[in-house]
């Protein structure tokens, strides 16, 4: 992780450590710390209802409904 760190523009670094000094929401939080954890279940979630349920044909359906909602919630 570091070295990916060391390889990020000044500019960018100065932004991540920014949020370090700031207390963030622990919802957020939250989701940052359990990020594959969400995403599995959100995928498993989602192809449940539009592969598995719905039977649909197109076997990314399930990935385009994820995005749509995602976008949905801005």
């Amino acid at each position: 992780m570091k070295d990916f760190i060391k390889r990020l523009p000044l500019d960018i670094i100065l932004q991540i450590i920014s949020y370090t000094y700031n207390f963030q929401n622990k919802d957020l939080l939250y989701d940052i710390i359990n990020y594959k954890e969400i995403k599995t279940l959100l995928l498993e979630f989602y192809h449940k209802i539009w592969i598995i349920d719905i039977q649909s044909q197109d076997l990314e359906e399930d990935k385009k409904w994820l995005i749509n909602d995602i976008f949905c919630l801005f």
